[in-house]
Order: C-alpha cells, then structure tokens, then sequence
C-alpha cells in the first residue's frame, strides 16, 4: 500500500473475522503468508550487515536461515524448542548452528548477537490474548533484550494482530524504553488477503522517534508514539481487508473512502474523500474513471447523496467511478500534485477486471480544482473546529474582496431564502414592520443581508456558540443595530421561549450533527427542529433549510411540516440548483397559506445582489413539496 495517503480506520474493522481466517489459512501453509525471503531480502539488507552476528528465534523447519547464509550472511544461529524440527534441520543442513532453545529463557551470554530474527515466533507464542501468554512474551522481550548487543536490532515479521501489536510497541516503547522503531509492510502476493510487518527494533540512546513506511513521528511519550504507529498498521489492515472486498464490481454499490495525510501525527480530517460507485460491469468508456470535484462544491447533489453520485456516474460511462472531494483542511498545489498523489491508491481500488495496461482517467469540470481562502480558524468545544473561507467571486473581477459587501451573498440556498423573504414583506401591507427569527447564524452573511436590504424587517439571530459570533463580527464585518439583533442561545430554546405568533418568519439554517442524523443521510437541519412540538407554537411563514441525502428522509419532513401547519396549507420547496443538496422548504400557518399562482404573478422589483429578474425566477422555481 502506498506510504503516501492512509484510509482512515473504520470502526467496522472486522478483527475477529480476519483473523480467524488467517489462522485457519496458516494451518494450511505456515509461513507462506509472512513471505519469502526474496521478498523480505530488500528490508533484511537494510536493515542487517553481513558481518552481524544473527540469531533466528522459532526457526522451526523454515529457509530463511539457509537462505539467508547463502545470501553473503554467514554468522546465522537458530534456535527452536521443538527436537524434532532442529534435527531435521541439521540432517539438512550440518555446516550451520541449530540449537534446541526456549526463547523465553535462552542460555546465550548477554549482548552476544547484532540481530535478534523473529519471523512468525511471536505471533505463533501469542496465540491467544490471556495472562500466561502475556507473561510468556514479556519473558521473551526481556531475554531479546539481554542478547541484544548496543546498536543491536530485533526484527520481528508479524501479522500484527491487535493485542500483539498492542503489547509489543508497549514493551519496546515504554518498559525497554531505549529503541527505536520503523514499521515497513513486507510485499505480498496479490491474492493474500493479509499483510505481514517487518518491524524493527532498535537499540539507540535516543528513542523519541518511529518510523512508518518511510514517514517519521517524533515525540517523548512512548505510549503516543506506540498509538501513532498501532493507527498506521490498522488503517493498512482496514484498507487491504476492504481492497480484497472490492475486487469485483457489484452494481449498486457506493462505498465511502477517507484518505488521511501521511504527515498528519494525529489524522483527525480526512485529505481525500472517495466515493466508489459501482455502475455497471462493462462500461462503454472503460473499467475505472476518476472526478475531482472542484473545493467549495463538494456539498453539491451530484458529488454529496447517493442519488447524485449515481446520476454522474451513469453518465461518465465507466465500471467504476471514483468520485474524490478534497478535504476541506488541507492545502493542494496543483491537478497535477493532486493526480500523482492519488495515482497509487486509485490503482489499488482499481477492479480485477481492469486490463493490465489499462489507464485511469482523471476528470473534473472546467474550473479545475477550485481555490479556498482561509482567513481565520480556530476550535471550541461546540464546532469541535471552525475554518472560515473566502471564496473567489468570479462575477466580480476574480479576486478575494477585501471589504464585506452585505448584499454579497455567496451561497445559492441563501439567495434562496433571500428571496422568500423578500416575496413575504412585499405582500404584506405596505410599511408594515416585520419582525424575523433567525436560527443560526454562521458567518453572518444572511443577517446582514436581510439587514442591509430589508428595512421594513427587524432580525433577532440566534446562534448557539459564542465563538461563532465573534468570528462572523471578525472576519465578515456582521454588526448589530436597533434593526439586527443576535442571542447566544441554543435555538430551540429561543423557540420554545418565544411568545406565540410573535414573529412574522423564522428563517432555520442550523447543521446536524449527531451520528444518528448522519446516519440518516441529514446534514441540515437537526431533527428536533422539525419535531411537531417545536413547530406548532409559532405562525407566519416558515423557512428551513433542509439537506439531506436520503429521498425517504426528505419526504419524511414535508410529511411533518404538514401535519403541523394544517391540510389547507401548502408546503412547497425551492432548490435554486439541480446541482445543490440543499432546498428550502416553506410553509405558512395561519388564515393566509401560500398561493404559489399569486407569488408567481405578483410583480416584485429585482432586491440587492440578485441579477434583473432573478428574484422571480426564482419564484418560479417553486413547487409544492413531495
């Protein structure tokens, strides 16, 4: 597996049956699966001089101290506890040094070997994860330890189950504290299901550091660096187990991928999102096709819900796509960087089905990657992270504005609601006063729009983090005024606690974010703000702001909005782009429900930040929900 991007470990990560598996396969082939020594002859010469002295702990009947003695190594010992395996292997081979030996309590003077050898031994002593056995490895660390000389290296080959890794990075990171460890996955065939680990334990007098195919992290707490490299090996499981599932192509299926950087200690944000779509099993344009989807539009229909993912795919006409977002903090240079980063893994969720020379075409539209512009970012305990971007504004010159414009407003959904709003005040009485709720405020810009072209309309936003405030007040120019007000409150309290029909509109734009509502497809709003009791004490019109990515769920809350504002009112929806999960669904309760035929034929003058006419056209747009 690349060295370059790691899967994220999934919580699914079906331990007990990978290694049940693997166990039930080693019976049938003992040390197949840890490698041949061709394959493990490039780390063994890096690792091991020729002039070491070596010893090879549970050697069994295994080549690899033969082999490796041929291969210009000629001071081998190995030992075993099993007679019967040791004599056999000094019928075959007489010249070398075989000795009968328990590992847990070997008889050779201290520091009398450079290389203590280790291939399977480990893992056929640990066979299970109870107390003697543990005792039993402690036992053997200590007595590899003690034979070990200065500068000396333990190389263990491992399947790295989870307890052994567990125990043994706990060993030589914390109790023998003075090694240094490199990680390196020794190459398999393509039809082994499991990898083996080539780890390296080295003796050294500083020990802050580890290594994982090639990538280093450094840090004085073992037990942190032991949960680096433990992250590393299980996300390479995780990966390969599910690379071995998506061989062949079954139709209909989405799987989601998240790429971590290799650079990042911690890995808490994926760099890459892969959505695998399997389409059909003869593509007519080939067997695998990658997207990038452009930076700032990876929330859109056709790149964020299954439907969409389906829709782009059919029509790229591929086996497999691809479909890869860019995550949202992280940096990229260039499409080329970005496609010789991918390259390895692509190929490696390739199908079997692929011809060998068959290329993997990349594909984007023409914006090409797109641009974020971070000017400002921080953490709180309610956002977990806050990362505020300006987007390039292609219809004003292409470059980032300087100053905030309260007419300027960046997202489609918000013009959306804009524009309902504007519909709204313009058929009520002339000068009438209207008063609005906003939950939700996030950088401020639907605030100050509605403030900034509406003066007829008082806005009262509520925002549950405080830190959410004084961002949209830092870096997006959101001040308050006798027209536009802002509590900290969490909304739905700010709901309950209002006096019935004491606002005219309540404007909902709050993300989900538990897992139940992600499991859900929801990303907007959060459950409880579509709950019957929530809705029913207040009248006016309505507007909330609805992603979500499951065509049931989505019916599901028209159906509550309908229960709550009657049968005699209408519940429509605007969604201003084919392109857009998001879609403003609205409704009216009270004696006045919504005439979509009068909202369509009553003239309203084009509002601030929309282009001539867009205001109806997207009036237009409305339909009644479904």
């Amino acid at each position: 597996m690349t060295d370059q991007l790691l899967p994220r470990q999934h919580a699914d990560f079906r331990r007990k049956e990978y290694w049940d598996e693997f166990f039930t396969k080693r019976q049938e082939k003992a040390f197949e699966w840890y490698g041949e020594y061709s394959a493990l002859r490039p780390a063994l010469h890096k690792s091991v001089k020729p002039s070491d002295r070596i010893l090879v702990v549970g050697c069994g009947n295994s080549d690899l101290s033969p082999d490796w003695t041929k291969d210009g190594y000629p001071h081998v010992t190995s030992m075993d506890f099993s007679e019967l395996a040791i004599d056999e292997m000094r019928h075959k081979h007489p010249s070398m040094q075989w000795d009968v030996m328990d590992m847990t309590k070997m008889t050779y003077t201290d520091a009398s070997f450079d290389c203590v050898m280790d291939k399977g031994a480990l893992d056929a002593l640990m066979a299970t994860d109870d107390a003697p056995v543990l005792a039993d490895a402690v036992k053997m660390f200590h007595e590899v330890d003690r034979v070990l000389a200065p500068r000396g290296s333990y190389v263990c080959i491992t399947m790295a189950q989870d307890f052994i890794l567990k125990h043994v990075l706990h060993a030589f990171s914390e109790v023998l504290p003075s090694y240094t460890i490199t990680i390196t996955e020794v190459p398999r065939s393509k039809t082994s299901p499991f990898v083996p680990f080539f780890i390296v334990f080295t003796k050294s007098t500083s020990s802050s550091m580890v290594q994982y195919n090639g990538k280093t992290y450094v840090h004085e707490s073992g037990a942190l660096r032991a949960q680096w490299l433990r992250h590393q090996v299980e996300a390479t499981q995780w990966f390969i187990m599910s690379q071995n599932e998506l061989k062949q192509i079954q139709v209909g299926r989405q799987r989601l991928i998240e790429l971590m950087a290799s650079t990042s200690a911690l890995n808490t944000t994926p760099r890459y999102t892969v959505r695998l779509v399997d389409v059909q099993a003869r593509g007519p344009n080939g067997t695998c096709g990658v997207f990038l989807v452009p930076q700032g539009r990876e929330h859109e229909f056709l790149f964020a819900t299954d439907e969409g993912a389906m829709e782009l795919a059919s029509g790229a006409g591929f086996s497999r796509f691809l479909i890869v977002s860019l995550g949202r903090t992280h940096t990229f240079e260039s499409l080329e960087a970005v496609q010789l980063e991918l390259n390895p893994k692509m190929l490696e969720l390739c199908p079997d089905s692929a011809a060998k020379d068959e290329k993997i075409p990349y594909m984007t539209v023409q914006e090409g990657l797109g641009e974020r512009h971070v000017i400002g970012n921080g953490t709180t305990d309610l956002t977990k992270q806050l990362k505020e971007k300006a987007k390039k504004n292609k219809k004003k010159g292409g470059t980032t504005r300087l100053r905030f414009d309260a007419t300027y407003l960046a997202f489609e959904y918000h013009k959306s609601m804009a524009a309902i709003l504007h519909y709204t005040v313009a058929l009520s009485t002339a000068n009438s006063h209207h008063k609005s709720l906003l939950i939700g405020l996030g950088g401020g810009c639907l605030a100050s729009y509605v403030q900034a072209t509406m003066p007829s309309v008082t806005l009262t936003a509520c925002e549950l983090d405080p830190s959410v405030v004084t961002l949209a007040k830092d870096f997006f120019g959101f001040q308050t005024n006798h027209h536009l007000d802002v509590v900290v409150q969490d909304g739905l309290v700010c709901l309950q606690d209002a006096a019935p029909a004491s606002y005219d509109s309540i404007l909902v734009d709050v993300d989900a974010k538990s897992d139940e509502e992600k499991a859900l497809g929801l990303t907007a709003p959060p459950l409880a703000f579509l709950s019957d009791t929530t809705l029913a004490v207040h009248g006016g019109v309505f507007l909330v702001n609805v992603a979500c990515r499951s065509s049931e769920k989505n019916r599901a809350i028209v159906g509550s909005l309908r229960r709550v504002f009657g049968s005699t009112a209408h519940v429509v929806e605007l969604k201003a782009s084919e392109h857009d999960v998001n879609r403003i669904v609205c409704a009216v309760k009270g004696p006045t429900p919504i005439d979509l035929v009068q909202w369509r034929q009553t003239t309203v003058p084009s509002a601030p930040g929309f282009e001539e006419d867009e205001v109806a056209d997207l009036i237009g747009l409305m339909d009644i929900a479904e």
